[in-house]
């Protein structure tokens, strides 16, 4: 526990002087005191049970102190895994002086961020709240904005994807480079895509009431099943607590990805990753191919490829080899690029698994996805795939070493819906997230600013002149048309983010919406 918690008896007198004087609170002074006490020595010892009483018997004072008080406990709640307790304790204060104070609360965008965030996470529970949602949309903080947009989602504010419309329309208006924050906005609330406000107000007016019920159905919370039965978990969720939650707060997402059928995605085998195995582990189905198989294969742009990291041919090696000469001093190993060409670790591997895509196959996938398709890639994969197919989105930066080091959401993405239930927003569950790098993982460079960046590590970054990407996604369209599919690649393997304290599953949850994504998503030649 922090230091500055050592002394419990401080912590009350500082919460005692932090309460609003001449309140009237039901717990007299005493019990009061014992309660502060009492948190503060839990808290200390880490005792969430007696934390818990404690807080409990706080919030019990239902006044504006106990309010003030329980908002300052929220770092200590986050800590000790108590912050969805302390906010439901609030969210249950009937009197009308506590309420009044939380309201006031989060409509201020004056005050503390983090106070508002949780104040903002309190009333969103209550009903008829919907005006209040919808100003924290103007708040001058990304986090608070982001968060609205998430309850607005929640609670199924019609009103809400009006306003967002709004915002998308003034921001093209002025030519604001913040647009893309209210198309991503719109599409993580209604799970549709147009490229303009006015595409979007067309569509949306154009819905009845029950349309537009069920279009915002996608993102309400499903209450628990009371009594569990043969078959309610199927789709992997038993294995998958990631699914559990999907099933429960995504409940059209999950329905859509545990119910893709086995040739919906195909998964290309590969040498140093298994996405198959994460595939399983979540409970979709999916179709795998060799590389070889993958020419004899019919590509649907409905359909999602994903391209495990695996070994190259000698002519991938050779066509690496000139792609990397020329690279900054330090970016290539020592001895990297032999004089006979490219040398990879991993000794021996099945023949069946190594890529051998001529021209020919690389044309088929750019216009797979140039047509609507879907395309996952991972570590090698950038080398061996996209750098070819889309030389003009993507190349290949040079070597890691192998690491780990902590990411962070691309600032100008943060709420991009690949992010999505990634990186938390909230100040009180901040944690630093861990991505693993396998020796002679290939770096990421960006060759167009059509290019979505979607994690960052800045360790790497200062590593590696400024090639510190670790995922990013980007949307080919054909000449003269507004569709095309997408592509979602990232730096290292699945095998290598396996623990929930490590990435906390990050690349799982990336994965997991990259294919929710597929719904609706309009191809090349089938009408939009």
């Amino acid at each position: 526990m922090i230091a500055v918690l050592r002394s419990f008896p401080a912590l009350a007198l500082v919460l005692v002087a932090l309460a609003p004087p001449n309140v009237r609170a039901e717990l007299d002074p005493a019990t009061w005191q014992r309660a502060l006490a009492s948190l503060a020595n839990a808290y200390q010892r880490g005792d969430a049970a007696a934390y818990t009483a404690a807080l409990t018997t706080i919030a019990g004072d239902e006044s504006p102190r106990a309010v003030d008080t329980v908002l300052r406990a929220l770092d200590q709640a986050g800590q000790i895994e108590r912050y969805d307790l302390a906010i439901l304790l609030l969210a249950r204060m009937a009197a009308d002086a506590p309420r009044a104070r939380l309201l006031e609360l989060a409509r201020d965008d004056g005050a503390d961020w983090r106070t508002r965030y949780a104040a903002l996470d309190v009333v969103s529970r209550w009903p008829d709240t919907g005006p209040i949602l919808l100003a924290a949309l103007d708040s001058a903080r990304g986090e608070i904005r982001r968060q609205a947009v998430r309850m607005i989602g929640q609670a199924g504010l019609l009103d809400g994807v009006s306003r967002l419309i709004d915002k998308l329309a003034l921001a093209e208006r002025k030519g604001a480079a913040d647009a893309r924050e209210w198309v991503e906005a719109l599409v993580v609330t209604t799970g549709t895509r147009f490229a303009t406000g006015k595409d979007y107000r067309a569509w949306w007016d154009g819905l009845d009431f029950v349309g537009k019920d069920d279009v915002l159905a996608r993102n309400r919370r499903a209450p628990e099943p009371t009594e569990r039965k043969p078959g309610d978990d199927a789709g992997g969720s038993v294995e998958s607590p990631l699914m559990r939650d999907w099933a429960a707060e995504r409940p059209r997402d999950h329905r859509y990805v545990t119910s893709r059928k086995e040739g919906d995605i195909v998964v290309v085998q590969g040498t140093y990753d298994k996405v198959e195995n994460v595939l399983d582990h979540l409970g979709i189905k999916y179709r795998t191919v060799t590389p070889q198989g993958l020419k004899d294969l019919t590509l649907d742009p409905a359909q999602i490829i994903v391209f495990n990291c695996t070994h190259t041919d000698r002519a991938g090696r050779i066509a690496m080899k000139g792609m990397l000469e020329g690279l900054p001093k330090g970016l290539a190993p020592e001895g990297a690029i032999p004089e006979g060409g490219m040398v990879f670790p991993g000794g021996a591997v099945d023949p069946c698994l190594l890529h051998d895509l001529g021209d020919d196959q690389i044309k088929r996938i750019r216009d797979f996805v140039v047509r609507g398709g879907f395309v996952f890639s991972s570590d090698w994969e950038l080398g061996n795939v996209l750098a070819r197919a889309f030389p003009e989105y993507l190349g290949v930066a040079g070597f890691a070493s192998e690491d780990e080091v902590s990411i962070q959401p691309a600032k100008e993405h943060a709420g991009h819906e690949l992010l999505r239930g990634v990186f938390d927003d909230n100040p009180y569950r901040k944690r630093v997230l861990r991505w693993k790098i396998d020796e002679a993982s290939f770096l990421i460079d960006v060759k167009s600013p059509l290019v979505e960046p979607l994690v960052w590590s800045k360790e790497l970054d200062g590593k590696y002149a400024r090639k510190g990407l670790v995922a990013c996604v980007f949307s080919p369209t054909a000449r003269g048309t507004g569709s095309g599919g997408s592509v979602l690649h990232v730096l290292s393997h699945f095998e290598k983010q396996l623990a929930e304290d490590g990435d906390g599953y990050a690349l799982q949850k990336m994965l997991l919406n990259f294919i929710a994504r597929k719904q609706g998503w309009p191809a090349e030649d089938r009408p939009r």
